[in-house]
């Protein structure tokens, strides 16, 4: 990635998101992310700073994909990333509390689009394995966070979302039609053994953003 310095974010200001109440989604403003077409983004810094990936314009336009730190407070860049390769745009992005990122991504705009596309991605820190999605190569892969070599990879169909579970010690992956899930260790990177997970869960999650929440 090409750090580019927050003094020169007055020429980036391009995208944005809702900013909305949690309880009726009433539309209370807008926040900025610092680069175009922006996707994700998650909370960091214990929820002083947004993280948003921005996929960028059309390839052979100028505006890059990039990640973006920025302030909840006062709305303003505090650091941004470009990324160094100019045919892929940036995803879906996942964070540890250390503030290492990991980022997925597909082709972008004005490329033909390939079966390479990742998805969805999750971290377990512990290990320092980044668990990520390829739903059209039926593929979930594993892979080292300090050096981005591959770990392990699993034959799943149409995998699209990762996260882990509430306890931390599995990723949980939503797959297939009709929407099932299944669980992996986190440590050994294997499919658990319960006769329910061979088959799949039935599922309601079918999108690529999963969170799992505790049930009230």
């Amino acid at each position: 990635m090409e750090r580019a310095p927050s003094a020169g974010a007055v020429g980036v200001l391009l995208g944005g998101g809702a900013v909305r109440d949690a309880h009726d989604f009433r539309l209370l403003g807008e926040f900025p992310s610092y680069g175009r077409a922006p996707h994700d983004c998650m909370l960091v810094d214990g929820g002083a700073t947004l993280l948003v990936s921005n996929g960028g314009g059309a390839h052979g336009q100028a505006d890059p994909p990039c990640v973006a730190w920025v302030d909840v407070a006062t709305q303003q860049l505090r650091e941004r990333c470009v990324l160094a390769d100019e045919v892929v745009n940036a995803g879906h992005l996942a964070a540890t509390a250390d503030g290492d990122v990991a980022v997925v991504s597909a082709p972008r705009d004005g490329l033909a689009p390939t079966i390479g596309e990742t998805l969805s991605v999750a971290i377990h820190e512990p290990t320092g394995i980044v668990g990520a999605t390829t739903p059209l190569g039926n593929l979930v892969t594993f892979w080292r966070l300090d050096d981005g070599s591959l770990v392990h990879k699993l034959r799943v169909p149409m995998p699209r979302g990762i996260a882990l579970s509430l306890s931390g010690e599995e990723f949980v992956i939503n797959f297939g039609t009709p929407p099932r899930a299944a669980r992996v260790d986190a440590r050994t990177l294997q499919p658990s053994l319960a006769a329910a997970n061979r088959r799949g869960y039935l599922s309601r999650a079918t999108g690529s953003h999963v969170s799992l929440l505790p049930s009230r």
